[in-house]
This record gives structure tokens, sequence and C-alpha cells, in this order.
């Protein structure tokens, strides 16, 4: 499972290596050429193969159908304020998956990068809920427990995630930080804020999902080197992939 950033990035490694399942979010820009980013990736082939193509999307209307038309999407997924629903599946935000194992809350606010991290998630046995917002996920902080882990964007549409990591932190999660842009000084931050890991995007959901559980063995005190000695920060980006493919 591979996600990607943007468009661009999502044709280009497309064009490389075709995965069966393309998922899309219909608020991608357009490509320099005027297309959008799902006319091109639902028509690329592999020999006689195309993938299947999926549209995410806030609203059904006449513009989704009518690019899910042009690009020959197999279906929409409808990301409304509150659920995630396609084909008559519902994920409310505030309502996780009642399958055994820790729980994660997945902040970003691009339907499809939280689409596939919960795929991943579930299918590693956790269970995930997903915020769009900083407000929103402080809401739920604010009625209940923290979750084991918080996988936390660092800009969203009301905020920076940096400037309240702490606040999970101090709940008892262990908190990892998502960015286009994790250079030494936001890697700096975000140590200094209390995250014990930074993952650069483009993202690699496997790798993520890995890493997200060391975090949360480190932040217990289970992760440990043969020494004794506590495992500390660290810093690898896992830039393996695009926004919106998913090879399974």
């Amino acid at each position: 499972m591979v996600v990607a950033a943007n468009g661009e990035a999502a044709v280009a490694q497309a064009r490389l290596t075709l995965p069966r399942l393309v998922v899309v979010d219909a608020n991608l820009p357009r490509l320099r050429d005027g297309r959008h980013p799902a006319q091109v990736l639902g028509r690329l082939r592999d020999g006689g193969e195309r993938a299947e193509l999926v549209l995410v999307a806030t609203r059904n209307d006449a513009y989704v159908a009518g690019l899910a038309s042009v690009a020959g999407a197999k279906r929409i997924l409808l990301a409304t304020d509150g659920t995630v629903t396609g084909y008559g599946d519902a994920h409310a935000r505030h309502a996780p998956e009642t399958i055994p194992g820790p729980e994660v809350w997945i902040v970003d606010d691009s339907p499809a990068i939280r689409l596939l991290a919960r795929s991943a998630f579930q299918r590693a046995g956790w269970r995930t809920t997903e915020f769009e917002d900083l407000h929103s996920v402080q809401g739920a902080l604010a009625e209940g427990p923290a979750p084991a882990a918080v996988v936390l964007d660092v800009y969203l549409p009301d905020g920076n995630g940096l400037h309240h990591a702490r606040e999970f932190v101090e709940r008892g999660a262990a908190v990892i930080m998502l960015s286009n842009l994790a250079g030494p000084e936001q890697v700096e931050q975000s140590f200094a804020a209390g995250a014990i890991d930074i993952v650069a995007k483009p993202l690699d959901m496997r790798s993520l999902v890995a890493r997200v559980a060391r975090a949360v063995d480190q932040a217990s005190g289970t992760d440990r080197l043969g020494d004794g000695n506590a495992v500390g920060p660290s810093y690898s980006p896992a830039t393996n992939g695009t926004a919106t493919l998913e090879a399974i």
C-alpha cells in the first residue's frame, strides 16, 4: 500500500507499477494538462488490465458523478461530516470499529489518506477513529480517554498540529506527526512537543503502522535495547509511495 500527496506523483507512480486498487480524492487539483488525476489513473492499463478506481468526495453532486463516469470509477465513497460511506457501509468518525486491539486516532484533512490509513491499521488489528481537523479531535479528547496513539498531521485546516501535540502526550497517547516538510527544524519541534516520531509524506502505510506500533511500545516502556536503555526518538522519512494509490 502506497500513498502520495498529489496527483502528479500518483500518476508517475502508477505508470511505474499499476496497483489493483486506486483511491482518488475528487478534490485533488487538476494536472498540468487540465485533466483530473482520476481521469488518467482510471485509464492506465497493465497489459489488458485496469486498476479498480474509487473516488472519495465530500458530496455526490453532478461534478463528482460526471468525474466518476469519465474516469471509469467503480464506486464513490462519501466523506461527509461525521461519516465515510460507500455502497451502504458507514464508518462514524466518533464510533471506531468494535474489533480487538489498541486504538489509534488518525487526524488528517485528506479523505484519501484517512481511508487508506484506516484500512492498513484495521488489517493490523487496530481500532481506528478518524478526524479531519483539530476541533473535532479535541472534542473527542475532552469527552473520553485518549487512545494508545495519535497520528497527527502538522498542517490542518484549523491550526498547526505541532502546537497541540502536547495535549495528547499529557493524556498518555503516543504521538506520531505527519508532514510534507519534515526537515530538521520540524523534526526538532516535533520531539520538543513530545512526539515520539515524525513521518514524511508521501506515506508507506505498512511502514506507518509499524512505526506507530513501535511508538506505542516506546511510550509504555516496553520497547528497549538489549542493554536495557529505552529507545530514544528517531527519524527516518517513509517516502515510498503515492496519496491516491493502494496496492493490495
